[in-house]
C-alpha cells in the first residue's frame, strides 16, 4: 500500500495512540511497508516520520519510548512462543508482520547515513534475546525474516561505527557487541572486518546465506511466500554494495577464509530449488571474488602475515583485547562462533 500524498508526524503520533486493541495496531504495523514506497507521492518526508518515531526521544530528561517503537515491543511480546494466547497460526503471521515492519524501518535507516540507527531498534529489537529467538522459530519464513532484519542491522551498524562524521562513541560498545552476536563471532573478528575492505559485507552475506543453508538446499523456497523470497533477495543485494565497492579496487586483499567460506555456500546453493533470481544474486557476489585458486594460494603464503596481522591494529578501528571484552549476553566470547544461536 502506498504512502499518504503528506505525513504528519504529530497526526500518525495521535492515530497510535488511539490503537488500543493489538489487532487494530497489527492492521496499521501490516500497512508500514507501504510508508517507504518510493513511488509513493510523500517519499522522504514519509519515511522521515516513521523513522523519527522509532527513535527515541529528543530531550535527555525524557524517558518515554518512541511510540511507534513501543507499540511494536508490545506487539511483538504477544508472539512469544510458550506464552501467547493466539492460535499458532495467528501468532506466526502477527509475528511476521512486526519482523517485516522492522526490516523496513532498517532498510530506511540504511538508506540515509547521516542518521544512526536508534539504539532502541538496536537494544530492543535486535537484543541477543530477539535474535536467538527469530533464528529458532519452526517456521521457515519468520527465520529467513529474522536474519534479514538481522543483517541489515549489521550493515547499517558497521557504517555508524566507520562514519567519519561520528563525534559519540558512548554506545560503540554496545554496537559492536551486537554485530558480533548476530554474526556469531568475537569482537577481536568483528575489528579485523570493519578495518578490511569489504570484510564485514561478505561475513554478513556469508552469515545471512548459510543461516538457512540446510532447509533451503534441502526443501528450497516452497512454501515460503512471494514477499518473503523477495525480502531475502533485497538483502542479498543490498549487502553486496560494499563487495562491488571493494571489487573495484585492485588492491583489496580479502580474507581466504571468508573466500572459501562463500564459495562452499555458493557450491550447495547452486543445484538448490531456490528462484533463479536468488541463484543469480549469489553468482554476482561470487564473481566478484577471488577464485578458489586465491584461497589454495593464500594458505601457502599467509602463515607469516598472519603473524604480522595479529599484532597489527586494523586501521580506523580502536582493538579491544579479548580479555576486556564486553560480554554478549552474560557469555565472555573465546572464539569465533562462540556468539552464535545455540542449536
Amino acid at each position: 500500500m502506498d504512502a499518504p500524498p503528506s505525513v504528519d508526524v504529530n497526526a500518525l503520533h495521535w492515530t497510535l495512540t488511539t490503537l488500543d486493541e493489538d489487532k487494530e495496531f497489527e492492521d496499521f504495523a501490516s500497512r508500514i511497508p507501504g510508508f517507504f514506497n518510493p513511488r509513493a507521492d510523500a517519499g522522504s518526508d514519509a519515511t522521515s516520520t516513521i523513522l523519527s518515531l522509532m527513535s527515541g526521544p529528543k530531550s535527555e530528561r525524557s524517558s518515554s519510548d518512541p511510540i511507534l517503537g513501543s507499540r511494536l515491543r508490545e506487539l511483538l511480546d504477544t508472539c512469544l512462543p510458550g506464552s501467547s494466547l493466539l492460535t499458532e497460526e495467528q501468532r506466526k503471521n502477527r509475528l511476521r508482520v512486526c519482523l517485516k515492519c522492522l526490516w523496513y524501518c532498517v532498510k530506511a535507516y540504511n538508506e540515509k547515513p547521516e542518521v544512526p540507527l536508534a539504539s532502541y531498534v538496536r537494544g530492543i529489537f535486535a537484543s541477543p534475546e530477539v535474535i536467538r529467538w527469530t533464528q529458532t522459530e519452526q517456521d521457515l519464513s519468520t527465520r529467513l525474516l529474522g536474519r534479514c532484519f538481522g543483517a541489515l542491522v549489521v550493515k547499517k551498524l558497521a557504517s555508524d561505527i566507520t562514519s567519519p562524521t561520528r563525534t559519540s562513541f558512548a554506545a560503540i560498545t554496545a554496537e559492536m557487541d551486537c554485530i558480533s552476536h548476530i554474526l556469531g563471532a568475537i569482537g577481536e573478528r568483528v575489528n579485523n572486518w570493519l578495518g578490511q575492505d569489504g570484510g564485514i559485507e561478505l561475513a554478513n552475506v556469508i552469515s545471512l546465506a548459510s543461516g538457512e543453508l540446510k532447509a533451503l538446499v534441502a526443501s528450497g523456497t516452497k512454501g515460503v511466500p512471494t514477499d518473503v523470497v523477495d525480502i531475502f533477495e533485497q538483502t542479498l543485494s543490498i549487502l553486496t554494495e560494499g563487495i562491488d565497492s571493494s571489487h573495484a579496487d585492485a588492491n583489496v586483499e580479502w580474507d581466504a577464509d571468508q573466500v572459501a567460506q562463500f564459495h562452499e555456500i555458493y557450491s550447495k546453493f547452486a543445484n538448490a530449488r531456490v528462484p533463479d533470481l536468488l541463484k543469480e544474486r549469489l553468482r554476482y557476489i561470487s564473481d566478484r571474488l577471488p577464485p578458489s585458486s586465491y584461497v589454495k594460494k593464500a594458505e601457502i603464503e599467509i602463515p607469516s602475515a598472519k603473524l604480522d596481522s595479529e599484532t597489527t591494529p586494523s586501521s580506523g578501528i580502536p582493538q579491544q583485547p579479548c580479555e576486556t571484552q564486553v560480554p554478549i549476553d552474560g557469555i565472555r566470547d573465546s572464539g569465533y562462533g562462540n556468539c552464535s544461536t545455540p542449536a
